[in-house]
């Protein structure tokens, strides 16, 4: 397996970086939860650490916040090591999963927090709360208790308390977890947007593959206290190099193929890849996502096979589909007809995968 820096996004090693973490490992109770974990994110950077729970992603948001030390390795923040400094002290922001408004504060209160312990003049607080609540969008509630306001409303006044101080870094630990769907699409693009309007590096902590291809820059997709794969959503989309990181990110059919040293070859089916196939006899593990199985493709489709349709469900814009090709599950995903007609189960159909949609992985 090829290490999380090769063949990342420029800018993994960020010249002139905001934060960089190097060699940085946490252990609890003598079981080690971070390794030597590299990473660097440069001015006006949005980086997620994408992973499932236990991966370390939130032990290492903790570190750079300051609220654990770090048994081995150092942390940067504008060049200089923190690992000593205290939270308080490092110029970051944070928005916890819970908000953490105070609730015997106004929403101006909760805001200005930060910058009364600063001892910023009245006057320069009352105007630096006023452009952070024209900039979340909530003019007109500078009175009312979070108790007063939605979940959606709550987590705006939580940005904006995060961001008045002008922090160097923002940390976001899963800060849409409690929001409804709709809602959290909503708030996905108004994070994103206000952190580009003020450009400040942003290390965000998530477990939902939508907001990590929605909202980053960069994606380190994390598992067993270690990356194993950095990139931009594009990709690690794309090109995972592995089967936890091509699975976790979205739904895949992975198989074991052979080489005949023209096409792969999995039971009935023969992929060939974008990049010509490798010499005869070369085993590799193969990947597509559901949305590039294209049903009934012309006749000189390349890698084509017939599959017979075993489900076929309703999703609004999208029918999914499960093909059966001589014993193998086949998972696809096709534009919904607009007349409303489904696959029908039993029904055999050709299916094709093209060339540049077929992933090899690493593993």
């Amino acid at each position: 397996m090829k290490s999380a820096e090769e063949g990342a996004a420029p800018g993994v090693t960020a010249p002139d970086p905001i934060l960089r973490l190097e060699g940085l490992a946490k252990s609890f109770q003598g079981q080690r939860v971070l390794h030597g974990l590299d990473i660097a994110i440069g001015r006006g950077e949005f980086v997620t650490l994408l992973g499932p729970s236990g991966c370390g992603k939130t032990t290492t948001l903790n570190l750079v916040a300051g609220l654990l030390a770090a048994d081995e390795g150092s942390i940067r923040l504008r060049g200089a090591v923190v690992n000593d400094v205290p939270p308080q002290r490092r110029r970051l922001g944070m928005v916890f999963q819970s908000y953490a408004l105070f609730p015997h504060m106004t929403v101006a209160e909760n805001i200005a927090y930060g910058l009364e312990v600063q001892r910023m003049p009245s006057r320069d607080i009352a105007h630096r709360v006023g452009a952070m609540l024209d900039l979340v969008r909530l003019p007109g509630v500078e009175r009312k208790f979070p108790s007063q306001l939605s979940g959606g409303m709550q987590q705006r006044v939580a940005l904006a308390r995060a961001l008045v101080t002008e922090p160097d870094l923002l940390l976001l630990d899963e800060p849409l977890s409690n929001l409804d769907a709709a809602l959290r699409r909503e708030m996905q693009q108004e994070i994103k947007r206000i952190q580009t309007a003020l450009g400040v590096a942003t290390l965000l902590v998530t477990h939902s593959q939508e907001e990590a291809l929605t909202m980053s820059d960069r994606i380190a997709v994390m598992r067993g206290g270690r990356i194993e794969r950095l990139g931009t959503p594009l990709e690690v989309w794309r090109d995972p190099r592995t089967r936890f990181v091509c699975t976790f990110l979205g739904d895949a059919t992975v198989l074991e193929a052979v080489s005949d040293g023209t096409a792969f070859v999995a039971g009935p089916l023969h992929l060939t890849p974008a990049s010509s196939a490798p010499a005869a006899d070369t085993r590799r593990t193969l990947a597509f996502r559901p949305e590039h199985v294209r049903l009934d493709p012309p006749a000189d489709a390349p890698n084509a096979a017939l599959g017979l349709v075993r489900e076929a469900s309703f999703r609004g814009a999208h029918v999914a589909c499960l093909l059966d090709c001589e014993g193998l599950a086949i998972q696809a995903v096709l534009p919904a007809d607009p007349g409303g007609r489904l696959p029908q189960p039993g029904t055999p159909h050709r299916f094709a995968i093209p060339p540049d949609a077929v992933m090899l992985l690493d593993d």
